[in-house]
């Protein structure tokens, strides 16, 4: 994808943009109730690039054959929206506190 595509390029536009410079940042997500995870990133658009990997990892599981996968914002948005949680932790240095981002 190419950084205009990015999912959370399009966020910019509802007031996300303040975010993407921020550092620390821990994504949550929980494909379903039973399975929970998270990870650690030194920044928000690291942490956002681990959701677009988590994606293409679930796709290439369904498609164990297919040598070429494509997909666009819209098919990446539906697998968000599938997701049972999903939350950014994202660090406000000045603050010194983390504000808890939902999809």
């Amino acid at each position: 994808l190419s950084i205009s595509q990015h999912p959370f390029a399009m966020a910019q536009q509802q007031n996300f943009s303040k975010y993407l410079k921020k550092t620390h940042t821990v994504l949550l997500v929980s494909e379903t109730p039973q399975n929970k995870s998270y990870t650690v990133h030194n920044s928000t658009i690291k942490a956002l690039e681990q959701v677009i990997n988590l994606y293409e990892r679930k796709l290439k599981e369904m498609n164990p054959q297919a040598t070429n996968i494509t997909y666009d914002i819209s098919d990446l948005n539906n697998y968000i929206d599938s997701l049972s949680d999903m939350t950014m932790m994202v660090l406000d240095e000045r603050q010194g506190l983390y504000e808890g981002l939902a999809r």
